[in-house]
């Protein structure tokens, strides 16, 4: 089939497959694919569903329409979809584990400081 495009799981690569067969991968529209991105992951973070993802997406590059096949249940867009909770996912993880390396962080410096250093005359 002519899947070739979309032989990548990543969420990025599947964006700019879907972009480029929509033809808006080019030149002035990085700015398109960084706001669509950003709206994507807000939208999976937010908790909305394939559809709404689906109109949102829709709403920002209408020609994307057609190459989701007009519909949300497509299964280039499914891909789409889990791709993009992957990302989200991903992200969350990564952001809770900087978290937890950035308390370690404190705690460790707390305690350096409450330890009773050398006395300094």
């Amino acid at each position: 089939g002519g899947e070739g495009e979309w032989s990548h799981d990543s969420f990025s690569g599947l964006m700019e497959a879907a972009c480029a067969a929509a033809g808006a991968a080019e030149g002035e529209d990085a700015t398109v694919m960084d706001y669509l991105g950003v709206s994507v992951a807000e939208s999976v973070s937010s908790g909305e569903d394939a559809e709404e993802l689906f109109f949102l997406i829709v709403g920002i590059v209408p020609s994307l329409e057609a190459v989701f096949e007009g519909d949300h249940r497509s299964p280039r867009f499914e891909r789409f979809h889990a791709a993009a909770q992957r990302v989200h996912a991903g992200r969350e993880a990564a952001a809770r584990e900087a978290e937890a390396h950035a308390e370690a962080k404190r705690r460790t410096a707390e305690q350096a400081r409450s330890r009773p250093g050398p006395e300094e005359e």
